[in-house]
């Protein structure tokens, strides 16, 4: 989040930040919560953040560049927690890196970089 927000503000960018739509309740109920949190320290740093839930079909990298193309957005910066060793040998993570659009990704590892994991 830290590292989004900064990058906003040295460029006096917007952020969009998006989440999978959930059918499960209590996940859904959590996601939103988390969002609004995050949503909520970007405004307090007058940072100005669009939140969206991506409700369509296909794999989760897919409906990130999908999103990206509508909105025309020049990064992608996730926070992202992964079993393997280092984040670019996770297949999520390369398809970010090697997407077709040729957009610059940010990979950072949320459970190193946070003080509080959710």
């Amino acid at each position: 989040m830290n590292v989004a927000g900064d990058l906003a503000n040295m460029y006096n960018a917007e952020l969009f930040l998006i989440a999978e739509q959930q059918d499960d309740e209590i996940l859904r109920r959590k996601i939103k919560n988390r969002v609004l949190i995050v949503k909520k320290q970007y405004e307090e740093r007058g940072i100005n953040c669009t939140v969206e839930l991506i409700n369509e079909s296909g794999s989760y990298h897919s409906k990130i560049m999908n999103y990206c193309a509508s909105k025309d957005i020049d990064l992608v910066a996730i926070a992202y927690h992964t079993a393997s060793i280092l984040p670019q040998f996770d297949t999520f993570a390369q398809k970010l890196i090697t997407n077709e659009s040729l957009l610059p990704c940010v990979i950072i590892n949320s459970k190193a970089s946070s003080s509080f994991f959710f």
